[in-house]
Parts: structure tokens; C-alpha cells; sequence
């Protein structure tokens, strides 16, 4: 019986020190699992970390952009209204001029003005109604003859154009003119009048 009893305590042995082996494999293979397992973790906070710093960095760009930009809009809207108040103010200014005791020499100056381009002997001037007696066609005919060295005919028709000032010349044809009305010279001379404007107003604070 000594004989069998020692086989089964060896058996036991040999078995209790598999057991520990096995135990030991499973303690280390676990602990080996958690370390792996805090440095992925530790890798995949870190990579949000940072994709979470790279996006507010983004985000935060984006904002800057956005408000320089409406920031820039808001400055050409204030510099688009000075610049539209002050054209109307200019146009208020011209349309007062009518009411003014030059405006007879301001026509007159329009008018020759527009019959020495035209260069014909025989010219046609159209106003706004109730300013016919604003012009001396006399005067307009020998100034424009002055200028041109021709013989020079101007004649106020009966006409009217709708304007706020000024006067169109042109010949009896009516296939050439030139329109000095202050409505037509304004159009013509906006750009001229808003870059002007735009240097008085603006060049000191660019």
C-alpha cells in the first residue's frame, strides 16, 4: 500500500505544481493583458487629447476667420453708406444750385461746353421744365462760334427733358448730343466722384 500511496502523492505533486504553474502563467498572461491594456488606453486618450486640441485649435480659427471677415463686411457697409450719403448730399447740393442765382452762368457754361463737342453750326437746347429762362441763346451762339470759328445757331427748344438741372445740346438732326443734364454728368462722373470721395474720407485711416 506504501507503494501506491506514494504514486498518488507524487501524482498530487506533480499536479499541485502544474496547478501553480498554470496559476502563475494566467496571473502573468493577466497582468501582462492589463499593461496592454492601460497603454492602449493611455494611447487612445492621447490621441484624443490631441484631436480634441487640433479641433478647438480649428474651431477657434474658424472664429477668428469668421469675425475678421464680418468685421470687414461691416467696414465696407459704413464706408458704402458715407460714401452713398455723401453722393446724395452732392446731388441735394446740385439740385439747389437750380434755385441759385449762378445757375443761369452754370447753364451757360453747360451749354457751350456741349456745342463746341457737337462742332455744329446750327445746335438745339433741351431743359427741364420752367429753366428756358435761365438760358441766353444769344450769348450760348456767340460763344460756341467763338470756340469753334463757325457760325453758330443755339435755339432753346420747346422740348423739355426731365432732369434736375442742366441741359442736353443737339443738333437739329437729333443724331448727335451731349447731355449736361446734372442727372447724366453725376452717372458719368460717379466713379471719379466715389474714388475722390472715397480718399477724403478714408485714405487717412487705411
Amino acid at each position: 500500500m506504501s507503494g501506491i500511496n506514494n504514486i498518488i502523492e507524487m501524482i498530487e505533486s506533480k499536479s499541485d505544481e502544474k496547478a501553480q504553474s498554470i496559476i502563475r502563467e494566467a496571473e502573468s498572461q493577466k497582468k501582462r493583458i492589463l499593461e496592454d491594456a492601460e497603454q492602449k488606453a493611455k494611447g487612445i486618450e492621447k490621441t484624443l487629447i490631441q484631436k480634441a486640441e487640433l479641433e478647438s485649435k480649428s474651431a477657434i480659427a474658424r472664429q477668428e476667420a469668421s469675425a475678421k471677415l464680418k468685421s470687414k463686411y461691416k467696414i465696407l457697409e459704413s464706408k458704402e453708406a458715407l460714401l452713398k450719403q455723401t453722393l446724395e448730399e452732392a446731388e441735394e447740393s446740385l439740385r439747389k444750385e437750380t434755385k441759385g442765382k449762378d445757375y443761369g452762368t452754370i447753364m451757360t457754361d453747360l451749354a457751350v461746353s456741349g456745342g463746341i463737342t457737337l462742332n455744329e453750326d446750327k445746335v438745339e437746347l433741351v431743359v427741364p421744365k420752367g429753366h428756358e429762362s435761365q438760358l441766353d441763346a444769344a450769348a450760348i451762339s456767340k460763344a460756341i462760334s467763338s470756340a469753334t470759328g463757325l457760325k453758330v445757331s443755339a435755339t432753346v427748344s420747346k422740348e423739355n427733358v426731365r432732369a434736375s438741372g442742366g441741359v442736353i445740346i443737339r443738333n437739329m438732326d437729333r443724331t448727335r448730343w451731349v447731355d449736361n443734364t446734372f442727372d447724366a454728368r453725376m452717372e458719368r462722373l460717379e466713379k471719379k466722384i466715389r474714388d475722390e470721395i472715397s480718399t477724403i474720407l478714408f485714405s487717412e485711416n487705411e
